[in-house]
């Protein structure tokens, strides 16, 4: 698995939003609806998550900012109640807990004032078998304006 291209980007935009972009909100929904852009390619059956819950939090990010924490908290909290019943982290797969820390940046509960979510999202990603091309892709989609920035 060559990641020096990824790693290269996500480096570019981190550097990035570290100096012109911070702890932003509406920074912070781009890289959730840039996640949600793979659910599709992922069996969501590894753990009991709910399409709906996927679907509310889709909602929630085209919402209000100054309610998205306290919905997003809402489903984090049934998402992570399921997961828990129904097996403790220790005795997931790699696969599993891949998905688990997935779904843990999707369902984001507070800022991450020193990381971006999309650094630790590419990587399980690619542990869920997508690949790295396809992940660049998406970067570009989601991100172009800043990995192109003084280039």
């Amino acid at each position: 698995m060559e990641t020096n291209k990824l790693n290269d980007l996500i480096e570019k935009i981190d550097k990035y939003w570290r100096e012109y972009i911070g702890c932003d909100i509406s920074f912070m929904k781009k890289e959730i609806s840039f996640i949600s852009e793979f659910f599709p390619l992922i069996d969501l059956d590894i753990l009991p998550i709910s399409q709906d819950d996927i679907d509310a939090q889709l909602k929630n990010i085209k919402g209000d900012n100054n309610t998205f924490f306290k919905i997003s908290e809402k489903l984090n909290n049934e998402v992570f109640s399921s997961i828990r019943e129904y097996k403790k982290l220790t005795e997931m797969s790699t696969r599993e807990a891949s998905f688990r820390n997935l779904l843990s940046c999707f369902f984001i509960t507070d800022f991450e004032p020193g990381d971006l979510i999309i650094e630790y999202a590419s990587y399980d990603l690619l542990k869920l078998g997508i690949s790295e091309e396809f992940i660049i892709e998406k970067l570009y989609k989601y991100f172009g304006n800043i990995i192109n920035f003084n280039t």
